[in-house]
Order: structure tokens, then sequence, then C-alpha cells
């Protein structure tokens, strides 16, 4: 499983402080958001993606460390 350490920082962020608890509730409730760079992101295309994905056989894998 892959983490992206966003998780841990968002719990941190909103559980911290009583403002950062606040301010979790008003972006959850609310249509208003006060980075409008981050708006204009959203509306942007997503950027191509540099290389392909790559398909792992965890079967196989699995039968070669029995093996070994």
């Amino acid at each position: 499983m892959v983490h992206s350490g966003y998780e841990a920082s968002a719990v941190n962020d909103t559980f911290h402080t009583l403002n950062g608890f606040l301010a979790t509730i008003r972006a959850t409730f609310s249509s208003l958001y006060a980075d409008r760079q981050a708006l204009r992101d959203l509306d942007s295309p997503p950027p191509a993606q540099a290389s392909s994905l790559v398909q792992i056989d965890a079967a196989e894998r699995s039968r070669k460390e029995v093996n070994v």
C-alpha cells in the first residue's frame, strides 16, 4: 500500500487546535474557498503523465519468493 503522508497532516491540522477544527468544518460545509489559485487549478486540465503505469504481477512475485 502507498501512503502519501497527507492523511496524517490533515488529521494533525484538523484536531491540533480548535481553530483548525473550525476551519475544517467551514471548508466542509461552505462553498467559499479563500485560495483563488487552488480554484483556478481545479478548472485547468490535469498535467500530462510523465510515464505509463507498470503492471505488477503479485502472484508471479509470490511464487518466486516461495521457490527461493
